[in-house]
């Protein structure tokens, strides 16, 4: 039997910077998350599926720079759709790697 694996978590910030430090700022390993993928451009949000989740800080709180504007309106766009949706508390351990096993021992 086929695990089933969970819809792709956004991360969504304007530099790879940012969308670390706001996997941090909600409780996630970056370098351990699965099923993950870190969007820095509106372009990247093209093909977005209905319902995937997301995660992003306030878009006010964002470093300024040339992707920032389009980011956040791409963002609401997609929200006001339907096709994205803010990650709920309780999915958050299927995007953590190999739950409470150490990333060492799980690699063999």
């Amino acid at each position: 039997m086929s695990r089933r694996h969970p819809r792709t978590l956004y991360v969504i910030a304007p530099t790879m910077i940012e969308c670390v430090e706001t996997a941090r700022a909600f409780g996630m390993v970056p370098a351990e998350m699965e099923h993950h993928r870190n969007i820095t451009c509106a372009y990247s949000l093209r093909g977005t599926l209905p319902g995937t989740p997301f995660i992003a800080k306030p878009a006010a709180d964002w470093r300024p720079g040339p992707n920032t504007d389009e980011l956040a309106l791409a963002v609401k766009a997609l929200q006001m759709q339907g096709k994205l949706r803010i990650m709920r508390a309780q999915e958050a351990p299927l995007y953590q790697a190999f739950s409470d096993m150490p990333r060492r021992e799980a690699i063999r």
